[in-house]
């Protein structure tokens, strides 16, 4: 598959889906508390990253369906993370503290995709983390 389609087709619905999951995740943070989104939020991303890694090689469609729910689960978390910070900090705290809160979420987002970026180029975690159960060789 190239690189235009998996933009196209899984990066690009999985990032317009975070529109949806933040705005249905801030009205379940107002209406269900924080822990059941959190929670609901958790769920999504591991439940679609275990998926994932079992099933990577069935469908493009599958893994762009599982995508959507990781950058929703993203946008639940995130949604839940907003809401415990801003709640806590006073009146006067609370610009200061949500663009700490956004600007620390860039860094660290940034790095982390450095560093994975530059461990897989070394070729240090080189080793199936999935055990593969079928057998795809023809003979």
């Amino acid at each position: 598959v190239n690189v235009a389609t998996i933009g196209n087709s899984v990066i690009f619905p999985g990032t317009m889906s975070v529109i949806v999951f933040g705005y249905f995740g801030g009205f379940l943070v107002d209406r269900k508390g924080s822990l059941f989104v959190f929670i609901l939020g958790s769920l999504s991303i591991s439940i679609s990253f275990l998926t994932i890694a079992f099933f990577v090689e069935f469908s493009m469609w599958l893994t762009t369906f599982m995508f959507i729910f990781v950058m929703g689960g993203l946008s639940f978390t995130k949604t839940v993370i907003s809401k415990i910070v801003s709640s806590s900090l006073s009146e006067e705290e609370v610009a200061s503290g949500m663009s700490l809160l956004n600007f620390t979420s860039f860094l660290s987002e940034g790095t982390g995709i450095a560093i994975v970026g530059g461990l897989l180029s070394l070729q240090l975690i080189n080793r199936k983390l999935v055990l593969e159960f079928i057998n795809y060789s023809s003979g």
